[in-house]
């Protein structure tokens, strides 16, 4: 109903994890596409601008494990006042599950900062950032809306990010997310890991958009290919490709371009349907019965029935 009182003429049926690619310059045709979700992370192999489905990788580390992981620090670690005074740990626990995840994503995206490396030592500063709690008062049991301050360290800035880049040091296949690059690349036919490995890393997504995380992913996955036998003469080959539109909206606007540039390709047209009547639904017998119209079998003439019967005499002859 939105897209017909939007008068959208038609749609079209494409995988959204390939559109970003169609925003990279030069007309780039092969490379890797990590889309950073919400619930999930995705990574895949795109060769001559198709997608290698045997590559597909996912996991589910999004923005929503950020989320979650800040959340938790901020109930161990941060400082809550309120009208000036400190709360203590028990009172702040009970504040912060109050707080929503939508809240906590947009406090992710402004302070969280990844380092180039896991133990790298950067100097951040002490965040202070107010959140509003609706609900019971405080204080008592009237509706209110109460500011709540709280003080963020620099260390839960850098910790709440690492979700994405555990588990790589221990044995055995892991989840984050440059092992996922990893196991793409092995998945990579080896006639065009090259071409593939030479046309960089696409990013996309919302929690792409984290400051630190480019560098951070390149470096890790150079890392990984040195200790590989078969991805070692890849090691230092991996870039990243920049684009002029920010990672959130490269799927849509990829979208937008392989759409107006594809228009041959399959799509769903509401144009021949405009039309058409009402259909009825034939898995119904009442309706079957009502709708069901008697076939009356055409009358056949003298000629064409004698030329009927001689034709049924030869094929029981034969």
């Amino acid at each position: 109903d939105a897209l017909l009182e939007l008068d959208v003429p038609g749609v079209m049926m494409i995988p959204s994890i390939l559109q970003p690619i169609f925003v990279v310059p030069d007309l780039q045709k092969h490379g890797i596409v990590v889309d950073i979700g919400f619930s999930e992370s995705r990574v895949i192999a795109v060769y001559d601008r198709g997608l290698c489905l045997q590559t597909f990788q996912s996991s589910t580390l999004g923005f929503k494990s950020i989320v979650t992981r800040l959340r938790m620090l901020l109930m161990e670690k941060c400082e809550c006042t309120c009208d000036g005074k400190v709360m203590e740990r028990p009172l702040r626990k009970a504040v912060l599950k109050r707080v929503t995840d939508k809240e906590l994503d947009e406090l992710a995206a402004k302070i969280c900062f990844i380092p180039p490396k896991k133990d790298a030592k950067v100097k951040l500063q002490t965040v202070k950032h107010p959140l509003y709690i609706k609900g019971r008062s405080l204080r008592g049991h009237q509706e209110a809306q109460q500011v709540v301050w709280i003080t963020i360290p620099p260390e839960i800035r850098i910790q709440t990010t690492e979700i994405l880049f555990e588990d790589m040091d221990l044995p055995g296949k892991g989840n984050s997310l440059p092992e996922l690059v990893v196991d793409c690349l092995h998945s990579c036919s080896i006639d065009s890991r090259s071409s593939i490995v030479g046309g960089g890393i696409i990013l996309s997504g919302g929690g792409a958009s984290i400051v630190g995380l480019p560098q951070r992913l390149i470096d890790d996955i150079n890392r990984e290919c040195v200790k590989d036998k078969v991805l070692l003469p890849m090691a230092g080959r991996l870039r990243l490709q920049k684009s002029v539109h920010p990672q959130l909206l490269r799927v849509w606007t990829g979208a937008s371009i392989s759409c107006s540039v594809n228009p041959n390709e399959s799509s769903f047209r509401f144009e021949p349907f405009d039309n058409l009547q009402s259909v009825t639904d034939w898995t119904r017998p009442d309706l079957k019965a009502a709708h069901s119209k008697k076939l009356v079998p055409p009358r056949l003439s003298e000629e064409m029935r004698g030329s009927v019967a001689s034709a049924s005499d030869l094929l029981i002859d034969a």
